[in-house]
């Protein structure tokens, strides 16, 4: 099982048990923690944040049930997928509902054909020893930290430019060994495998696409309809008509139902009457007619 988890993967997952311990030690020694914990605890329970990492996991699944039938299938390769899931699916589908940008997705697609990519694959293969990443997580750790707190106030602008330098030092000096390690160990790679390992996060970027898109236009129309909850009459039949008719003048189409809320959105009233509705959807759809 070790054999699965590269030294650095084993050093983080040292690193999160210290973590947890520490964090259990305080909350048993002190009541605000305890307090803490469990409003944190009961934030992350809400039923829409369930519902979200819920969907997520299922369509993994699914992903992972109908992969594991091809003949290149091999059940180490879950290991990857789950990190990438966790790591970059989950805040790739977030993102995705909270970012405002119409190139978002886009600018996540070309990134998975970035030269940085290669390099990426390279220092994520090739790792130090156990205790060697044991040192280094928590420094490059404290460094992105530093720097972050140093980048929020112009008087550390010297302290800002020495801990950048430091990060560039670690990071150059963890590109060189990985580089080296591999061209030692050219010989000894399973070309097929590596090959696998390196498309398993563009190909699981693409097939997340549909599901990040579909939460930014569910996110986009569930503001829509919150809002016009105060805009239509009371009534569950003309609400649900109203509805209807946006849906199929905006589809799944998230600039439409953004310009809608943004354009159109301040011209419904509750007295509004049917033909005055469908006269404001009609020239809606007349502008944005594709």
């Amino acid at each position: 099982m070790i054999e699965l988890f590269s030294s650095r993967e084993i050093a983080m997952g040292i690193w999160i048990v210290i973590f947890f311990i520490l964090i259990f030690i305080l909350a048993v020694k002190s009541t605000s923690v305890r307090e803490s914990i469990y409003h944190l605890i009961r934030t992350t329970t809400n039923k829409y944040i369930i519902i979200f990492f819920g969907t997520i996991i299922a369509y993994a699944t699914i992903w992972i049930k109908l992969s594991s039938t091809l003949s290149v299938w091999d059940w180490k390769y879950l290991k990857d997928i789950i990190f990438w899931v966790l790591f970059v699916g989950v805040p790739f589908c977030f993102n995705a509902v909270t970012e405002k940008s119409e190139s978002y997705i886009g600018n996540v697609i070309k990134s998975n054909f970035k030269f940085t990519i290669f390099l990426e694959f390279l220092i994520g293969t090739y790792t130090f020893t156990l205790v060697t990443e044991l040192v280094l997580i928590p420094i490059a750790t404290l460094l992105i930290l530093f720097n972050a707190v140093a980048a929020t106030d112009k008087s550390y602008i010297s302290a800002e430019k020495f801990i950048s330098f430091l990060q560039v030092v670690l990071g150059f000096s963890v590109l060189y060994f990985a580089v080296k390690s591999a061209i030692e160990h050219y010989i000894e790679l399973n070309s097929i495998d590596h090959l696998i390992t390196f498309s398993i996060p563009i190909i699981m970027t693409f097939l997340f696409l549909p599901l990040a898109y579909l939460y930014a236009i569910y996110a986009e129309y569930e503001i829509l309809f919150k809002i016009m909850k105060f805009r239509v009459p009371n009534e569950r039949k003309i609400k649900g008509r109203v509805k209807w008719r946006i849906l199929k003048v905006c589809k799944f189409s998230k600039k439409k139902v953004y310009a809608f809320k943004s354009n159109y959105l301040a011209v419904i009233y509750t007295t509004m009457s049917e033909a005055e509705f469908d006269d404001t959807i009609e020239r809606f759809r007349l502008s944005y007619k594709e």
